[in-house]
């Protein structure tokens, strides 16, 4: 679930949702990071304001120096509006948009140094390669500053 100590600007309900409250742009991270191995978990879009999109959803190191989408290089970020991909600027690669009721699938490989993102069960799309991070935890980033998107992460396991 999410971490309520690395999050900012939003709330953690039933430890499994990150809700975007007020104040602005905010982000959250979950609370076990990842080291080594390869993981996959899903990120599902549990409310959203559709064709107004303001989430993002991917991994970040710890701490977070940056989380504007457009410049920072501690997130590496799919972002749900356009489908447009983020680190260090956007990326030329572009997956599917996503909305409310969406669920993204997200795996991180720590010894391929990849992520890879798919949506409603498509086979995941490699979407960075050469990742340069010792530990990341998957994130969640809320780039509006309209408050109450919310995202649940679930189904965390070794693939």
């Amino acid at each position: 679930g999410f971490d309520p100590e690395k999050a900012q600007c939003c709330l953690v309900e039933n430890g499994q949702i990150l809700t975007h409250g007020s104040g602005g742009k905010g982000y959250g991270l979950a609370s076990t990071g990842v080291t080594s191995g390869c993981y996959q978990w899903k990120f599902y879009i549990v409310k959203e304001n559709r064709g107004n999109e303001g989430t993002c959803v991917g991994v970040s190191r710890w701490p977070v120096h940056d989380f504007n989408h457009r410049t920072t290089s501690d997130m590496w970020l799919y972002r749900a509006y356009s489908g447009n991909l983020y680190h260090n600027g956007e990326q030329t690669l572009t997956l599917s948009s996503f909305t409310q009721g969406d669920f993204i699938t997200c795996v991180l490989d720590m010894e391929a140094r990849t992520i890879s993102f798919g949506k409603n069960g498509e086979e995941p799309k490699l979407a960075f390669e050469d990742v340069d991070a010792a530990e990341l935890y998957p994130c969640v980033m809320f780039y509006s500053s309209n408050p109450g998107e919310k995202v649940k992460i679930c189904d965390m396991q070794m693939r």
